[in-house]
């Protein structure tokens, strides 16, 4: 039997792709602000923080700027910007084996709620996702230790230590480790080595494969 009965997944940078709704998004929400943003470098970091702290802390807006900037990316992101998105290679396979182990498959993402399920349901993949934690469309539940917080609210009684939360950022590594559950890092989405390799981790995988082999018989 697997050491890991219940998984967490992040889901922009670790399940999916979603580069270039975001970019295009984003820009939009600072452009309802009077602002632009041409460098594809710098929103690489827009992936993975809540959207509030993104329009704030990177670039400054003040709360009222940030609202207005977050509805102008909503509502795109809601009618194209989840479209334009793709799931990693090997991702389908690994969250078959995952399910077909028995393992108890949730989200833990800082997405809302409403586009996560979206995206889900897009890719055909939501049918393998226990449950699905995920913002809230307030600010109420917007970090990543309240989403995972509130994951582990409806996941299964189990030990802790039965429990992995996987991400590409440390703010998944950090979260997880804040709720004393193992972390496993994902190199192939937009956190780099040097990030991950600085946070707690049992495992940084280079693939979805590595990452399920690692699951399944750890």
């Amino acid at each position: 039997m697997p050491k890991y009965q219940c998984v967490l997944f992040d889901l922009d940078g670790t399940l999916s792709d979603p580069k270039e709704g975001i970019f295009r998004c984003f820009r939009l929400g600072l452009r309802a602000v009077g602002l632009d943003e041409p460098s594809d470098e710098r929103l690489r970091a827009v992936i993975g923080p809540p959207l509030y702290h993104s329009y704030t802390q990177m670039y400054g807006l003040s709360h009222e700027q940030a609202e207005s900037a977050i509805a102008a990316y909503r509502a795109d992101y809601a009618v194209l910007g989840y479209r334009q998105n793709r799931l990693y290679d090997g991702v389908l396979p690994m969250l078959q084996k995952l399910y077909s182990a028995g393992l108890f498959i949730m989200t833990a993402t800082s997405k809302p709620e409403g586009p996560t399920l979206d995206i889900l349901r897009h890719f055909g993949i939501d049918k393998y996702f226990h449950f699905v934690a995920a913002a809230s469309m307030d600010l109420s539940r917007s970090e990543k230790n309240a989403v995972i917080a509130y994951a582990l609210d409806h996941a299964p009684h189990c030990p802790r230590e039965q429990i992995l939360m996987v991400g590409d950022r440390h703010y998944d590594l950090l979260g997880a480790q804040a709720h004393g559950l193992n972390g496993a890092g994902v190199l192939y989405g937009y956190g780099s080595y040097e990030e991950l390799s600085r946070c707690p981790h049992v495992c940084l995988a280079a693939s979805p494969d590595e990452l399920c082999r690692f699951i399944l018989h750890s």
